[in-house]
Order: C-alpha cells, then sequence, then structure tokens
C-alpha cells in the first residue's frame, strides 16, 4: 500500500462574516502528491484531540454548515489517496468565538 507523503497543508480559517454565528470556511494548499484523491477536515473541543470528521472530497477549502459557531475548536486537515492511506495532519488552528459582554446604543 502506497502511503501519502507528508502533505504542507496549511489550513487557514479565512472570515466570511463579521458574525460568529455565521459560517467560516476553511481553506488549504493543495498536496503536490498526484495520488492524493481526497482530504478532511478534523476537529475538537480540545488541542490535539479530534473527536470528529468530515470527508470535504477533492477541494481545497470548506464551509462547514450546521456548526455552533459560539464554541471553542480546533481544527486539521489531512489527506488520503485512493487506498485508503493518509498524510499526518496539518498544523492545528484554533477557532475562539468573539465574546460579545454588551452593546451600547449611542
Amino acid at each position: 500500500m502506497r502511503v501519502v507523503r507528508g502533505v504542507l497543508v496549511s489550513a487557514v480559517i479565512v472570515f466570511c462574516a463579521p458574525s460568529v454565528l455565521q459560517a467560516q470556511t476553511f481553506v488549504w494548499d493543495p498536496s503536490s502528491d498526484p495520488a492524493v484523491t481526497g482530504y478532511r477536515l478534523v476537529y475538537g473541543t480540545q488541542t490535539g484531540a479530534y473527536t470528529e470528521q468530515i470527508d470535504v472530497g477533492n477541494v481545497v477549502s470548506y464551509q462547514p454548515s450546521g456548526f455552533d459557531w459560539s464554541i471553542k475548536r480546533y481544527f486539521a486537515v489531512l489527506a488520503y489517496n485512493g487506498s485508503g492511506a493518509t498524510s499526518s495532519l496539518s498544523n492545528e488552528v484554533q477557532w475562539i468565538p468573539i465574546k460579545v459582554t454588551g452593546i451600547q446604543a449611542n
């Protein structure tokens, strides 16, 4: 079985909206390995502990739906090939929701 070469995947959250309640988009660099057939976004509520994953297919950006963006989460991406072999995880990114303590009218 061929192992996917280590992939430099820079997961970056692109802030698409000013509200934390609106969807955010993840963008990463594609693997240079021609055997890569897709990517998985992994995440969890503790650093390095990814309890959930989403197979996003062979794309280099993804906008999750149905997320509660008011919760702190940690994300990483990995590449996989047709045999199911995976790369190492990308660097971890952290989502920290903006805490609004009050709004004052002028």
